[in-house]
């Protein structure tokens, strides 16, 4: 494949426990030139692909893709996953009419009925940024 300049791309499910590794991994890792990792950021819209493993020097270890349906495609962005998440957060909270000084709590039961997991440190943190933009603002 290398002297006809062909490239391949073998996909791989890295099982029920991810830390454990893939099945067979020892022989897979062998033939490989990069060992990218797939997580969701957003469900069903941004990907993370982080490069765990390379045998060449390579420009991103990190790339968040953001997928779009008509026409199906995946462009990367130069945001952070953890922006996009955030951008998520704040849209669906605003959407439910929560107000900018709602506790953890509130936002938590309004992000569940929304479908959108996020872990409680993670909330906090954004709630904590929602309140201090109202506040800036009030300030003004």
């Amino acid at each position: 494949m290398k002297r006809s300049n062909t490239a391949m791309l073998r996909l791989d499910h890295s099982g029920k426990d991810e830390a454990r590794g893939q099945r067979g991994g020892s022989a897979k890792m062998g033939d490989v030139d990069m060992v990218w990792r797939m997580s969701e950021v957003v469900k069903g819209s941004s990907y993370r692909l982080d490069c765990e493993a390379q045998r060449m020097h390579v420009t991103e270890s990190s790339l968040v893709l953001l997928r779009s349906q008509t026409p199906l495609g995946h462009n990367v962005t130069t945001a952070r996953a953890t922006e996009i998440k955030e951008d998520v957060v704040l849209r669906a909270l605003d959407a439910a009419g929560l107000p900018q000084d709602a506790g953890r709590d509130q936002a938590a039961r309004v992000l569940k009925e929304a479908g959108i997991p996020v872990r409680t440190s993670t909330l906090a943190g954004i709630l904590k940024r929602r309140k201090k933009g109202i506040a800036a603002w009030l300030e003004q």
